[in-house]
């Protein structure tokens, strides 16, 4: 027989729906079933239909002991794709590439989406904080705001008599953190810069879990009062990806305008002078008699921070109309894209993923298909799975003409003998 079971990875078996030694009826058909692997489907097709024609050729040696079948016969051949068994080590394997795939898209989807994201948290906190302030002085009484501008008028008059310093001790420190303190959290008031759409809370102090969120006061300089012989200085991170600050300070030029809120006053300033210069000088930040100034302080250059930029403004009358909406209640367009953007990839990544498993999903699903073999040997064009009782009477003109027609007992014994190839190739291995 020409069909090697072994080679191709086919089993053969023969049907039991008719008897192998006794003649087939008229219009019945006989059955092989031959279960293929689905990766070998292809290679077994030609190895198939030479079993076919094998089950169709009457052979000398039993031509005196079989009966004869009617030519109307035919023969039918199932081929079975059978799923292939894959082991847990091979499953997870095959995940690798996908598990990949979705770690790199999404520490590329928080890298795009962490400085707008947290820019926009910080500006809510600072929004917030702001709103508190705002808050708990809309509910003190004036007795309190005369107070509280008492002591910081005196403090302010002392630094006037010695000059500024910025090497407070220790106690020195306490009664400063206890100065235009309003609500316990060390804000003293918050500043807006209508150019750049900034609004910041002001703390006391410049330590780092201050300068991470919003911009801080200097200890040792003049606090934020207004008044003849005053110098403010307040300090703000710049070119954090965490949010923005002073990060557009240097966009500042001369004659723009500040404002200092603080209490119930509001501090007007406008931009006279612009100067970049070494970490230790610090002349430009001494009192100027009779001057009422503010000074903001940054690092320069952007990300490299090895001076320091001063923008110095004077006291001017405060109009209503410079103030912008800020950075911190606006809606940044950055952040709108990224809101608008990352929905999109996410359905786009997630469709394709959906795609793959569905298509993995239907390969493994496919149904077995009986493919329909001619008496002749030659494969048959209809896939679609059909019972033997089903099966169309076909006639062999050629063995007509010689009067020879095929049985049931012959297309059994060809099937038999490729089940015995088939077991002598396993006794070999």
């Amino acid at each position: 027989m020409a069909l090697d079971a072994h080679k191709a990875g086919v089993e053969a078996s023969s049907g039991s729906s008719v008897p192998m030694e006794s003649p087939a009826p008229s219009g019945t058909s006989t059955s092989a079933r031959i279960r293929v692997p689905k990766h070998a489907a292809n290679t077994a097709a030609p190895a198939i239909a030479h079993a076919a024609a094998d089950t169709t050729a009457p052979t000398a040696a039993n031509a005196a002991t079989l009966t004869e079948m009617p030519a109307a016969a035919s023969v039918h051949v199932e081929v079975k794709l059978e799923k292939p068994t894959t082991s847990p080590r091979t499953r997870i394997r095959k995940k690798i590439p996908d598990a990949l795939l979705i770690g790199v898209f999404l520490v590329g989807l928080a890298v795009l989406c962490y400085p707008a994201v947290s820019n926009y948290y910080n500006a809510l906190i600072q929004s917030r904080a702001i709103s508190s302030y705002d808050s708990a002085v809309a509910h003190m009484k004036p007795e309190d705001f005369t107070a509280l501008w008492q002591d910081a008028e005196q403090y302010n008059a002392e630094i006037a008599g010695r000059g500024i310093y910025f090497n407070l001790s220790k106690e020195e420190y306490g009664r400063y953190g206890q100065l235009l303190n309003v609500a316990g959290t060390g804000m003293m008031g918050y500043i807006t810069i209508p150019k750049l759409r900034v609004e910041l809370p002001i703390y006391h102090g410049v330590s780092e879990g201050v300068l991470q969120i919003a911009s801080g006061h200097i200890p040792g300089s003049s606090l934020p009062t207004g008044g003849e012989s005053t110098h403010v200085v307040l300090s703000g991170h710049r070119g954090l990806p965490s949010s923005k600050l002073f990060t557009d300070l240097d966009q500042l030029q001369e004659g723009d305008s500040f404002a200092l809120h603080v209490l119930d006053r509001t501090l007007s300033y406008q931009v006279d002078q612009i100067r970049t210069v070494e970490p230790q000088e610090v002349q430009d930040l001494e009192l100027v008699s009779g001057q009422d100034y503010v000074t903001l302080v940054t690092c320069t250059p952007y990300a490299i921070n090895t001076h320091r930029l001063l923008v110095r403004g004077h006291r001017v009358p405060y109009l209503d109309a410079d103030y912008v909406q800020s950075d911190a209640v606006r809606i940044d367009p950055v952040l709108v894209a990224t809101v608008v953007t990352v929905p999109i990839f996410i359905a786009i990544f997630g469709y394709l993923m959906m795609r793959r498993r569905h298509q993995r999903k239907r390969v493994a699903a496919e149904p077995s298909s009986e493919l329909d073999t001619e008496p002749n040997g030659e494969l048959g064009t209809n896939l679609q799975p059909r019972s033997e009782a089903d099966a169309p009477p076909r006639v062999d003109s050629q063995k007509a003409e010689h009067g020879a027609s095929p049985t049931v007992a012959e297309s059994g014994s060809s099937i038999v003998a490729a089940q015995g190839k088939h077991r002598k190739a396993q006794r070999k291995e």
